[in-house]
C-alpha cells in the first residue's frame, strides 16, 4: 500500500480518537501538571511565562518558569491562547503531542521495506496512536523530536546544522532525551564512515558542527532566561539535582534509589498497567541481547554497536534515574525507533526492530484499556462536579485569588483561576496565609462517603469554612462491588478562608 494511503488512514484515526477523547471525561492529571503546564497556562492567561509554589520555591511569588526546559509549557501556552480554555484543554494538548509522536513513528515504519512485520506495525500505530500519550509529561514530545532527528541523521546526505538544531530542540523539550540524541547522532556519524579509510576527519567535522550548533542554541536560550531573571538558572539546576525530583534522589536518599522503590512508587502513584509498560523496557533489551547472542558469529560491527549502545543507555538510565519510570517507558520506544532509522542498519536488524516496536505497542494495551474504562466511568463524576470551580470563584474576590488544588483536578480549576498551587510542594512555603480557597478532592482517598477528607496538613482548618461537600463519591467497582479501597473521580470539598470581622463602629461622641 502506498504511503499516502497510510497517511490518509492515520488522519482518519486521528479524527476518530479525537472524537473519543472529547466524548469521555478529561484525563485525570498528576502532580507533574504543575511543573510542565502551569507556566503555559499563565502565558495564555496573563502573558507572563511564570509559575509559583513549585518544588524548592518557598513563597507564592510567580517567577519566570525555569524548573525544566521550556519547550513543552511554551507550546502549551501558545495552544491555550489560540484554542478554548476549558477542562479539556490539557487533555487535547496531550493528545496532540501523543499523535505527533505516533506520526513520526509511522513515517519511520513506512520507510522500511515491505514485509508482514512492517504492515502489522503500521496497523498497530493506526489503531492505537494513543499508546504514545504521556499525559502531563514531555516524553511524547521528546520522542517525536528524537524521531525527527534520527530520520534526518539517517538520510544519505547528512545535514549537520539541521541535526544540531534538532538536538537542541529535543533537549529543550526533554533534557535527558536530548542527551541521548547526542549519543545516537555521534554513533550515526561514525557508522556512516567507519568503512572508509579517510573518513575520521570528516566524521569529526560533522560531529563538531552538530555539537556547536546545538550548544549555541541552548546557550542562547539559557542567556535569555538569565537576562530575564538571574535566579532562573539556579532554579533549573536545583530542580534537576534536587533530592526530591532529580539526580539527587539517588545520590542523597539511597532508599529511593532502589529498584524496589521504583516498582512500589510506580504502582502506588500510577497503576499496575503503568508498571507493565515500565518493565517492557527490560524486555526490549533482553530481546535485543538475545538476537545478538543468536547471531554472535555473523553479527557485523554496526549491529554490535547499536545493540550495545542501547543496552548501555538503559543501564545508565537505571543508574541515574531509578525513580523515573517515565524515562524507561520512553526508552522502550526510542530504542526500536533508533534501530529503524539509523544509517547502515542491516535488514535483519530492521525486521527485528519492527517486531520489538510491535511488542512495545501491544504492551500498552492494558494502559490504554484501563484509561479508557476509567474515563468512561468518570464521566458522570465529572459532570456532577463540573459546576464547582465556578461556585468557588463566586465566593472569592477574583480570578487572581490563590487556590490550593491537587494536580488530579488541575485542568478543571485552572480555566477559572490564574494562581493554583499544589500543597504537596508547600512543605517549606512561608506564604500559605495567602491561600484563599481550597479544593480538597477525593482522588486516591481511602475513606468512605460519610466523612470529610482530612484537611490539607499545611493549612489550618480553623481558618477556612466549608462551602460545599463533594457532590459525588466514586470507587472502582466490578458488577457493583468495590474492587479497590481508594476513591476516584472529580468531586471536591470546597473551602474559603474566613475573613476577619470588620471592627465595630463606635456610636460614642468624639471628644474635641
Amino acid at each position: 500500500m502506498k504511503a499516502r494511503i497510510w497517511i490518509a488512514l492515520f488522519t482518519l484515526s486521528f479524527v476518530l480518537w479525537l472524537f473519543i477523547t472529547l466524548v469521555l471525561a478529561p484525563w485525570i492529571n498528576g502532580q507533574d501538571v504543575y511543573v510542565f503546564r502551569d507556566a503555559g497556562w499563565s502565558l495564555a492567561q496573563t502573558g507572563h511565562f511564570t509559575s509559583a509554589a513549585l518544588p524548592y520555591m518557598n513563597d507564592m511569588t510567580p517567577r519566570l518558569y525555569a524548573h525544566y526546559t521550556p519547550l513543552m509549557p511554551l507550546l502549551f501556552g501558545i495552544y491555550a491562547f489560540i484554542f478554548p480554555q476549558n477542562a479539556y484543554t490539557g487533555t487535547v494538548f496531550n493528545y496532540l503531542c501523543g499523535l505527533f509522536c505516533a506520526g513520526v513513528l509511522l513515517i519511520a515504519v513506512i520507510k522500511q521495506q515491505s514485509s508482514l512485520l512492517r504492515t502489522l506495525s503500521i496497523l498497530a500505530i493506526l489503531i492505537l496512536p494513543i499508546a504514545f500519550l504521556t499525559n502531563d509529561r514531555p516524553e511524547a514530545l521528546g520522542i517525536a523530536l528524537f524521531g525527527l532527528l534520527m530520520l534526518c541523521a539517517g538520510r544519505e546526505q547528512f545535514n549537520a546544522p539541521l541535526c544540531g538544531f534538532l538536538v537542541a530542540l529535543t533537549f529543550l523539550a526533554h533534557p535527558y532525551l536530548g542527551i541521548l540524541t547526542a549519543a545516537w547522532v555521534a554513533l550515526q556519524i561514525f557508522l556512516r564512515y567507519h568503512a572508509k579509510s579517510d573518513s575520521l576527519p570528516r566524521a569529526l567535522k560533522q560531529l563538531a558542527i552538530v555539537a556547536i550548533v546545538a550548544a549555541i542554541i541552548i546557550a542562547i536560550v539559557a542567556l535569555v532566561f538569565y537576562l530575564l531573571d538571574p535566579t532562573s538558572l539556579h532554579r533549573f539546576v536545583t530542580h534537576a539535582l534536587g533530592h526530591k525530583t532529580g539526580l539527587g534522589v539517588v545520590s542523597q536518599d539511597a532508599a529511593k534509589g532502589t529498584l524496589l522503590h521504583t516498582i512500589t512508587t510506580g504502582m502506588l502513584q500510577h497503576n499496575i498497567a503503568f508498571m507493565g509498560v515500565f518493565f517492557i523496557t527490560v524486555l526490549v533489551n533482553l530481546l535485543l541481547l538475545a538476537w545478538l547472542l543468536i547471531h554472535i558469529k555473523t553479527a557485523r560491527i554496526v549491529e554490535w554497536s547499536l545493540i550495545l549502545v542501547a543496552a548501555a543507555i538503559s543501564v545508565m538510565t537505571y543508574a541515574a534515574f531509578r525513580n523515573q519510570g517515565h524515562y524507561f517507558t520512553a526508552l522502550a520506544t526510542i530504542i526500536p525507533l533508533t534501530l529503524l532509522t539509523i544509517h547502515q542498519s542491516t535488514p535483519r536488524l530492521r525486521n527485528f526492530s519492527l517486531f520489538v516496536l510491535l511488542v512495545v505497542i501491544l504492551a500498552h494495551l492494558p494502559v490504554v484499556g484501563v484509561s479508557l474504562i476509567q474515563r468512561a466511568e468518570e464521566l458522570h463524576s465529572f459532570h456532577a462536579a463540573e459546576h464547582q470551580p465556578a461556585l468557588l470563584l463566586s465566593k472569592l474576590p477574583s480570578r487572581d485569588s490563590i487556590v490550593a488544588v491537587e494536580g488530579r483536578t488541575y485542568d478543571m480549576y485552572k480555566p477559572y483561576f490564574r494562581h493554583l498551587v499544589e500543597l504537596d510542594y508547600a512543605e517549606e512555603n512561608k506564604d500559605l496565609a495567602q491561600v484563599q480557597g481550597v479544593a480538597n478532592c477525593y482522588g486516591a482517598y481511602g475513606g468512605d462517603d460519610k466523612s470529610l477528607r482530612p484537611f490539607p496538613q499545611f493549612l489550618n482548618p480553623a481558618d477556612f469554612q466549608l462551602i460545599e461537600k463533594a457532590p459525588e463519591h466514586m470507587w472502582i467497582t466490578l458488577h457493583g462491588h468495590r474492587i479497590a479501597p481508594l476513591q476516584w473521580g472529580y468531586g471536591c470539598d470546597l473551602y474559603t478562608r474566613i475573613q476577619p470581622a470588620a471592627p465595630a463602629l463606635s456610636n460614642e461622641p468624639t471628644l474635641k
